[in-house]
Protein backbone atom coordinates (compact mmCIF):
# COMPACT_ATOMS: atom_id res chain seq x y z
CA UNK A 1 0.00 0.00 0.00
CA UNK A 2 3.02 2.59 0.57
CA UNK A 3 3.58 2.68 -3.28
CA UNK A 4 0.06 3.01 -4.35
CA UNK A 5 -1.00 6.47 -4.65
CA UNK A 6 -4.37 6.20 -6.48
CA UNK A 7 -8.12 4.07 -6.64
CA UNK A 8 -7.13 3.13 -10.24
CA UNK A 9 -3.67 1.69 -9.61
CA UNK A 10 -5.23 -0.07 -6.26
CA UNK A 11 -7.85 -1.47 -8.57
CA UNK A 12 -5.83 -2.38 -10.83
CA UNK A 13 -3.05 -4.21 -8.60
CA UNK A 14 -6.79 -5.91 -6.47
CA UNK A 15 -7.44 -7.06 -10.51
CA UNK A 16 -3.85 -8.24 -10.82
CA UNK A 17 -4.25 -10.81 -8.03
CA UNK A 18 -7.41 -11.42 -8.81
CA UNK A 19 -5.46 -12.82 -12.25
CA UNK A 20 -2.96 -14.88 -10.48
CA UNK A 21 -6.69 -16.58 -8.46
CA UNK A 22 -8.96 -16.62 -11.60
CA UNK A 23 -5.98 -19.02 -13.36
CA UNK A 24 -4.98 -21.19 -10.55
CA UNK A 25 -1.53 -19.41 -10.27
CA UNK A 26 -1.02 -20.63 -6.61
CA UNK A 27 -1.89 -24.15 -7.20
CA UNK A 28 0.26 -24.71 -10.45
CA UNK A 29 3.18 -23.00 -8.51
CA UNK A 30 2.82 -25.65 -5.68
CA UNK A 31 3.17 -28.46 -7.52
CA UNK A 32 5.62 -26.76 -9.61
CA UNK A 33 7.44 -26.69 -6.98
CA UNK A 34 7.04 -30.23 -5.81
CA UNK A 35 8.05 -31.30 -9.42
CA UNK A 36 11.55 -28.79 -8.81
CA UNK A 37 12.10 -30.74 -6.05
CA UNK A 38 11.98 -34.29 -7.65
CA UNK A 39 14.06 -32.66 -10.17
CA UNK A 40 16.65 -31.32 -7.86
CA UNK A 41 17.08 -35.06 -6.02
CA UNK A 42 17.16 -36.47 -9.30
CA UNK A 43 19.98 -34.17 -10.70
CA UNK A 44 22.04 -34.29 -7.27
CA UNK A 45 21.76 -37.63 -7.75
CA UNK A 46 23.23 -37.64 -10.95
CA UNK A 47 26.22 -35.02 -9.92
CA UNK A 48 26.90 -37.97 -7.12
CA UNK A 49 27.01 -40.40 -9.64
CA UNK A 50 29.12 -38.43 -12.04
CA UNK A 51 31.43 -37.56 -9.14
CA UNK A 52 31.99 -40.96 -8.18
CA UNK A 53 32.58 -42.43 -11.89
CA UNK A 54 35.32 -39.48 -12.62
CA UNK A 55 36.52 -39.39 -9.19
CA UNK A 56 36.25 -36.19 -9.31
CA UNK A 57 34.81 -34.34 -5.83
CA UNK A 58 35.01 -30.91 -7.94
CA UNK A 59 32.93 -32.00 -10.57
CA UNK A 60 30.26 -32.73 -8.13
CA UNK A 61 30.53 -29.46 -6.91
CA UNK A 62 30.36 -27.58 -10.29
CA UNK A 63 27.57 -30.45 -11.42
CA UNK A 64 25.55 -29.44 -7.85
CA UNK A 65 25.77 -25.70 -8.52
CA UNK A 66 25.24 -25.95 -12.41
CA UNK A 67 22.07 -28.31 -11.56
CA UNK A 68 20.60 -25.72 -8.99
CA UNK A 69 21.24 -22.57 -10.99
CA UNK A 70 19.42 -24.27 -13.95
CA UNK A 71 16.52 -25.37 -12.12
CA UNK A 72 16.30 -21.79 -10.35
CA UNK A 73 16.20 -20.14 -13.90
CA UNK A 74 13.38 -22.70 -15.05
CA UNK A 75 11.69 -22.29 -12.06
CA UNK A 76 11.97 -17.76 -12.12
CA UNK A 77 10.98 -18.26 -16.17
CA UNK A 78 7.73 -20.03 -15.21
CA UNK A 79 7.11 -17.82 -12.49
CA UNK A 80 7.56 -14.33 -15.04
CA UNK A 81 4.94 -16.39 -17.42
CA UNK A 82 2.24 -16.18 -14.69
CA UNK A 83 3.16 -12.51 -13.62
CA UNK A 84 2.63 -11.85 -17.27
CA UNK A 85 -0.18 -14.06 -17.31
CA UNK A 86 -2.14 -11.69 -14.31
CA UNK A 87 -0.54 -8.43 -16.23
CA UNK A 88 -2.89 -8.92 -18.91
CA UNK A 89 -6.27 -10.07 -17.25
CA UNK A 90 -5.93 -7.04 -15.34
CA UNK A 91 -5.29 -4.68 -18.29
CA UNK A 92 -8.67 -6.59 -19.73
CA UNK A 93 -10.30 -5.72 -16.28
CA UNK A 94 -9.50 -1.93 -16.38
CA UNK A 95 -10.59 -1.46 -20.16
CA UNK A 96 -14.08 -3.72 -19.43
CA UNK A 97 -14.81 -1.10 -16.46
CA UNK A 98 -13.70 1.84 -18.53
CA UNK A 99 -10.64 2.18 -15.71
CA UNK A 100 -7.51 4.85 -17.28
CA UNK A 101 -4.50 2.37 -16.77
CA UNK A 102 -2.89 5.07 -15.97
CA UNK A 103 -2.81 4.74 -12.23
CA UNK A 104 -1.19 0.68 -12.86
CA UNK A 105 1.63 2.86 -15.34
CA UNK A 106 2.24 5.01 -12.21
CA UNK A 107 2.66 2.62 -9.39
CA UNK A 108 5.23 0.27 -11.79
CA UNK A 109 6.76 3.46 -12.42
CA UNK A 110 7.44 4.21 -8.65
CA UNK A 111 8.53 0.39 -8.08
CA UNK A 112 11.40 0.50 -11.17
CA UNK A 113 12.43 3.82 -9.27
CA UNK A 114 12.42 2.44 -6.00
CA UNK A 115 14.32 -0.85 -7.54
CA UNK A 116 17.24 0.95 -8.68
CA UNK A 117 17.44 3.21 -5.71
CA UNK A 118 18.21 0.11 -3.79
CA UNK A 119 21.36 -1.02 -5.72
CA UNK A 120 19.69 -3.50 -7.67
CA UNK A 121 21.43 -4.06 -11.32
CA UNK A 122 19.51 -5.00 -14.59
CA UNK A 123 21.30 -8.47 -15.07
CA UNK A 124 19.66 -9.18 -11.50
CA UNK A 125 15.99 -8.73 -12.98
CA UNK A 126 16.60 -12.84 -15.26
CA UNK A 127 17.30 -14.18 -11.32
CA UNK A 128 14.06 -12.18 -10.23
CA UNK A 129 10.75 -14.10 -9.96
CA UNK A 130 8.96 -10.98 -12.07
CA UNK A 131 9.13 -9.87 -15.38
CA UNK A 132 11.09 -6.67 -15.31
CA UNK A 133 9.64 -3.10 -14.90
CA UNK A 134 10.37 -1.58 -18.38
CA UNK A 135 8.78 -4.76 -20.26
CA UNK A 136 5.85 -4.73 -18.19
CA UNK A 137 5.23 -0.89 -18.70
CA UNK A 138 5.33 -1.49 -22.46
CA UNK A 139 2.53 -4.18 -22.21
CA UNK A 140 0.35 -1.76 -20.30
CA UNK A 141 1.36 0.60 -22.89
CA UNK A 142 0.10 -0.95 -25.72
CA UNK A 143 -3.41 -1.57 -23.75
CA UNK A 144 -3.49 2.14 -22.54
CA UNK A 145 -6.02 3.96 -22.72
CA UNK A 146 -6.38 6.90 -20.83
CA UNK A 147 -9.43 8.35 -22.09
CA UNK A 148 -11.79 7.29 -19.32
CA UNK A 149 -13.72 9.30 -16.93
CA UNK A 150 -11.73 9.93 -13.86
CA UNK A 151 -12.89 8.15 -11.08
CA UNK A 152 -15.16 10.50 -8.85
CA UNK A 153 -14.35 11.92 -5.29
CA UNK A 154 -16.61 9.49 -3.30
CA UNK A 155 -13.76 6.61 -4.97
CA UNK A 156 -11.22 8.59 -4.35
CA UNK A 157 -12.06 8.74 -0.37
CA UNK A 158 -13.18 5.22 0.06
CA UNK A 159 -9.53 4.13 -1.07
CA UNK A 160 -7.79 6.86 1.49
CA UNK A 161 -9.92 5.03 3.88
CA UNK A 162 -9.13 1.55 2.86
CA UNK A 163 -5.53 2.32 2.34
CA UNK A 164 -5.71 3.61 6.15
CA UNK A 165 -7.43 0.52 6.88
CA UNK A 166 -4.95 -1.73 5.93
CA UNK A 167 -1.66 0.50 7.64
CA UNK A 168 -3.89 -0.28 10.71
CA UNK A 169 -3.93 -3.46 10.42
CA UNK A 170 -0.41 -4.58 8.65
CA UNK A 171 1.40 -1.96 10.51
CA UNK A 172 3.05 -1.91 14.03
CA UNK A 173 4.30 1.61 14.33
CA UNK A 174 2.38 4.96 14.49
CA UNK A 175 4.82 6.61 13.24
CA UNK A 176 5.11 4.57 10.02
CA UNK A 177 1.10 5.78 9.38
CA UNK A 178 2.38 9.42 10.02
CA UNK A 179 4.55 9.70 7.03
CA UNK A 180 1.99 7.92 4.72
CA UNK A 181 -1.59 9.65 6.41
CA UNK A 182 -3.07 12.82 7.67
CA UNK A 183 -6.31 14.16 8.97
CA UNK A 184 -8.90 11.60 9.55
CA UNK A 185 -7.30 8.70 7.94
CA UNK A 186 -4.02 9.06 10.19
CA UNK A 187 -6.68 9.28 13.35
CA UNK A 188 -8.51 6.05 11.79
CA UNK A 189 -5.25 4.17 11.17
CA UNK A 190 -4.32 4.98 14.95
CA UNK A 191 -7.36 3.78 16.29
CA UNK A 192 -6.61 0.68 14.74
CA UNK A 193 -3.43 0.18 15.96
CA UNK A 194 -4.33 1.30 19.35
CA UNK A 195 -7.10 -1.84 19.71
CA UNK A 196 -4.56 -4.08 18.20
CA UNK A 197 -2.37 -2.76 21.40
CA UNK A 198 -4.98 -4.16 23.22
CA UNK A 199 -5.95 -0.23 24.56
CA UNK A 200 -9.37 -0.29 23.70
CA UNK A 201 -10.73 2.68 25.34
CA UNK A 202 -8.42 4.70 23.77
CA UNK A 203 -8.97 3.63 20.12
CA UNK A 204 -12.79 4.13 21.77
CA UNK A 205 -11.98 7.10 22.16
CA UNK A 206 -10.79 8.00 18.78
CA UNK A 207 -12.94 6.00 16.63
CA UNK A 208 -16.01 7.81 18.52
CA UNK A 209 -14.34 10.89 17.48
CA UNK A 210 -14.42 10.64 13.94
CA UNK A 211 -18.30 8.66 13.81
CA UNK A 212 -19.09 11.88 15.60
CA UNK A 213 -17.93 13.93 12.88
CA UNK A 214 -19.48 11.95 10.21
CA UNK A 215 -22.36 9.39 12.16
CA UNK A 216 -22.70 7.27 8.49
CA UNK A 217 -19.51 6.78 7.28
CA UNK A 218 -19.09 3.12 7.38
CA UNK A 219 -15.67 2.55 8.07
CA UNK A 220 -15.97 3.97 11.29
CA UNK A 221 -18.89 1.96 12.39
CA UNK A 222 -17.73 -1.31 10.95
CA UNK A 223 -14.24 -0.51 12.64
CA UNK A 224 -15.67 0.16 16.00
CA UNK A 225 -17.97 -2.77 15.97
CA UNK A 226 -14.95 -4.91 15.39
CA UNK A 227 -13.01 -2.98 18.19
CA UNK A 228 -16.32 -4.42 20.70
CA UNK A 229 -16.26 -7.57 18.98
CA UNK A 230 -12.60 -8.20 19.25
CA UNK A 231 -12.48 -7.97 23.12
CA UNK A 232 -15.70 -9.67 24.01
CA UNK A 233 -18.48 -7.27 23.64
CA UNK A 234 -20.40 -9.06 21.14
CA UNK A 235 -23.88 -7.58 21.88
CA UNK A 236 -22.25 -3.78 21.90
CA UNK A 237 -20.97 -4.71 18.56
CA UNK A 238 -24.04 -6.20 17.18
CA UNK A 239 -25.85 -2.98 16.90
CA UNK A 240 -23.04 -1.48 14.52
CA UNK A 241 -22.46 -4.40 12.61
CA UNK A 242 -26.68 -4.16 12.60
CA UNK A 243 -26.40 -0.36 10.90
CA UNK A 244 -23.53 -1.42 8.27
CA UNK A 245 -25.68 -4.21 7.31
CA UNK A 246 -28.66 -2.27 6.61
CA UNK A 247 -26.48 0.05 4.31
CA UNK A 248 -23.94 -2.60 2.92
CA UNK A 249 -26.26 -5.62 2.60
CA UNK A 250 -23.21 -7.52 0.76
CA UNK A 251 -20.34 -7.46 3.72
CA UNK A 252 -19.45 -10.86 4.34
CA UNK A 253 -17.15 -9.93 7.24
CA UNK A 254 -20.22 -8.43 8.74
CA UNK A 255 -22.78 -10.94 8.41
CA UNK A 256 -20.08 -13.95 9.59
CA UNK A 257 -19.69 -12.14 12.68
CA UNK A 258 -23.80 -11.36 13.17
CA UNK A 259 -23.74 -15.36 12.51
CA UNK A 260 -21.23 -16.03 16.19
CA UNK A 261 -23.33 -13.23 17.87
CA UNK A 262 -26.80 -14.62 16.95
CA UNK A 263 -25.37 -18.32 17.44
CA UNK A 264 -24.02 -17.33 21.08
CA UNK A 265 -27.02 -16.12 21.97
CA UNK A 266 -29.70 -19.11 20.61
CA UNK A 267 -32.01 -21.13 22.47
CA UNK A 268 -31.74 -24.63 21.00
CA UNK A 269 -34.83 -25.87 22.15
CA UNK A 270 -36.49 -22.69 20.17
CA UNK A 271 -36.43 -24.15 16.93
CA UNK A 272 -38.27 -20.89 15.36
CA UNK A 273 -34.87 -19.27 16.63
CA UNK A 274 -32.68 -21.95 14.72
CA UNK A 275 -35.15 -21.64 11.82
CA UNK A 276 -34.28 -17.54 11.58
CA UNK A 277 -30.74 -17.98 11.86
CA UNK A 278 -30.37 -21.00 8.84
CA UNK A 279 -32.71 -18.00 6.94
CA UNK A 280 -30.80 -14.84 7.87
CA UNK A 281 -27.25 -17.00 7.43
CA UNK A 282 -27.04 -19.79 5.33
CA UNK A 283 -25.35 -17.92 2.25
CA UNK A 284 -22.53 -18.03 4.20
CA UNK A 285 -21.90 -21.76 3.94
CA UNK A 286 -20.98 -21.02 -0.12
CA UNK A 287 -18.52 -18.22 0.68
CA UNK A 288 -16.56 -21.04 1.96
CA UNK A 289 -14.00 -20.22 5.01
CA UNK A 290 -11.15 -22.15 6.52
CA UNK A 291 -12.40 -21.34 10.07
CA UNK A 292 -13.63 -25.42 11.25
CA UNK A 293 -15.53 -24.08 14.25
CA UNK A 294 -17.61 -22.21 12.20
CA UNK A 295 -18.92 -25.54 10.24
CA UNK A 296 -19.67 -27.05 13.66
CA UNK A 297 -21.80 -24.41 14.71
CA UNK A 298 -23.68 -25.15 11.07
CA UNK A 299 -23.55 -28.89 11.61
CA UNK A 300 -25.02 -28.11 15.45
CA UNK A 301 -27.90 -26.12 13.55
CA UNK A 302 -28.62 -28.85 10.60
CA UNK A 303 -28.94 -31.83 13.28
CA UNK A 304 -31.68 -29.36 14.91
CA UNK A 305 -33.38 -29.02 11.99
CA UNK A 306 -32.92 -32.62 10.47
CA UNK A 307 -31.98 -31.13 6.98
CA UNK A 308 -29.42 -34.67 6.24
CA UNK A 309 -28.13 -33.01 3.16
CA UNK A 310 -27.24 -30.12 5.00
CA UNK A 311 -25.40 -32.10 7.08
CA UNK A 312 -23.81 -33.80 4.34
CA UNK A 313 -22.33 -30.69 2.09
CA UNK A 314 -20.82 -28.92 5.93
CA UNK A 315 -19.20 -32.38 6.30
CA UNK A 316 -17.62 -32.60 3.04
CA UNK A 317 -16.37 -28.86 3.40
CA UNK A 318 -14.95 -30.34 6.56
CA UNK A 319 -13.19 -33.44 5.20
CA UNK A 320 -12.06 -30.84 2.19
CA UNK A 321 -10.30 -29.00 5.22
CA UNK A 322 -8.69 -31.79 6.39
CA UNK A 323 -7.44 -32.83 2.96
CA UNK A 324 -9.47 -35.53 2.70
CA UNK A 325 -11.24 -34.93 -0.60
CA UNK A 326 -12.29 -38.71 -1.42
CA UNK A 327 -14.60 -38.78 1.39
CA UNK A 328 -15.55 -35.17 0.58
CA UNK A 329 -16.44 -36.14 -3.31
CA UNK A 330 -18.74 -39.56 -1.99
CA UNK A 331 -21.03 -37.20 0.86
CA UNK A 332 -21.16 -34.91 -2.40
CA UNK A 333 -22.55 -37.63 -4.74
CA UNK A 334 -24.88 -38.10 -2.62
CA UNK A 335 -26.40 -34.88 -1.90
CA UNK A 336 -27.38 -35.09 -5.82
CA UNK A 337 -29.35 -38.33 -5.14
CA UNK A 338 -31.81 -37.13 -2.12
CA UNK A 339 -31.48 -33.79 -1.67
CA UNK A 340 -34.36 -31.58 -3.41
CA UNK A 341 -33.56 -27.98 -2.68
CA UNK A 342 -32.23 -26.24 -6.19
CA UNK A 343 -29.90 -24.18 -4.12
CA UNK A 344 -28.04 -26.70 -2.52
CA UNK A 345 -27.60 -29.29 -5.61
CA UNK A 346 -26.64 -25.99 -7.50
CA UNK A 347 -24.02 -25.29 -5.14
CA UNK A 348 -22.70 -28.88 -4.55
CA UNK A 349 -22.29 -28.84 -8.42
CA UNK A 350 -20.14 -26.06 -8.60
CA UNK A 351 -18.28 -27.66 -5.46
CA UNK A 352 -17.18 -31.30 -7.55
CA UNK A 353 -16.35 -28.79 -10.59
CA UNK A 354 -13.96 -27.06 -8.26
CA UNK A 355 -12.32 -29.96 -6.67
CA UNK A 356 -12.20 -31.65 -9.77
CA UNK A 357 -10.43 -28.85 -11.74
CA UNK A 358 -7.92 -27.92 -8.54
Amino acid sequence: MKYIQSPAAFIGVTAHEIGHIKNFHLIKRKKRVKDMQILDQVATLAAITSSILANSPELLLQSTIASKSNIQNYYSIYSKNQEREADLFALHRLNDLKISTKGLVEFFSYLEKEFYKKGQSKVSFMFLNHPNYVDRLNIISIFSNNDYNKLDDQIYERFLFIKAKLFGYTEKEIKILETYLSGDYLDYGKSIILAKQGMLLKALKKINRLIDKNHNNIFFLETKADFLFNHGYTLEAKKFYDIVLSKNNNNIHIKRRLFHIDYGNLEFSNEDEVIKIYERYNDLIFNYSKDINFYHKWLNLFHVLEKEDWILFVDALIDILNKDKKEAMLKLEEIKTISSDTKLIYNTKKLINHINNA
